[in-house]
């Protein structure tokens, strides 16, 4: 397998699965443009996997292979929704952001395990045997991946693999020693 090969599998897997810490750290650009800590983004990111999670579980059968996308959808909605907790805390009450963000953060795993409880009757994950759909990543990040990697190749053209080598060795002989 040729370090080019390797180097766009890696980026493209990067990408998959850093995408939603990429939108969450631009929706936490955004809430701090607007003079907002929002500490909470954690806490919303659960709450929005957790009931993307469950529609796919609960609507599978009915709405086959457009699912994913609506579960993706619901998620979406659930987090604004349980947003507005830490906005109306935080400009209606006038708490302070860190405090409700920290709520947020402690009550969302909380929340999620006690609906687990409640919705499928058991802690565990043996009762949720469905599928989940799936999505065809495999065709959407490789170009850009591919295309990232040339150009990264292309900048440090001069930079090669054996000079790399040599500088891990020095450096963990200097450093380990």
């Amino acid at each position: 397998m040729s370090i080019t090969t390797m180097l766009t599998l890696m980026v493209s897997s990067m990408l998959i699965y850093a995408a939603p810490l990429i939108f969450t750290s631009i929706g936490g650009v955004f809430s701090e443009r607007g003079g907002v800590v929002n500490v909470g983004l954690e806490g919303i990111m659960v709450m929005g996997a957790f009931s993307g999670v469950v529609f796919n579980l609960e609507f599978a059968q009915d709405l086959g292979a457009l699912t994913p996308w609506l579960a993706l959808l619901v998620g979406g909605l659930v987090g604004a929704i349980f947003s507005l907790i830490h906005a109306v805390a935080t400009v209606h009450f006038r708490a302070d952001h860190v405090v409700s963000g920290t709520v947020l953060n402690l009550m969302a795993p909380a929340l999620a395990v006690f609906l687990v409880k409640v919705l499928y009757n058991k802690g565990q994950t043996d009762n949720l045997t469905q599928t989940f759909g799936r999505f065809d990543f495999i065709l959407v990040p490789r170009p850009a991946a591919r295309i990232m990697i040339e150009v990264l190749l292309f900048i440090f053209k001069p930079f090669n693999v054996k000079n790399f080598a040599d500088c891990s060795k020095k450096w963990q002989t200097f450093f380990l020693i």
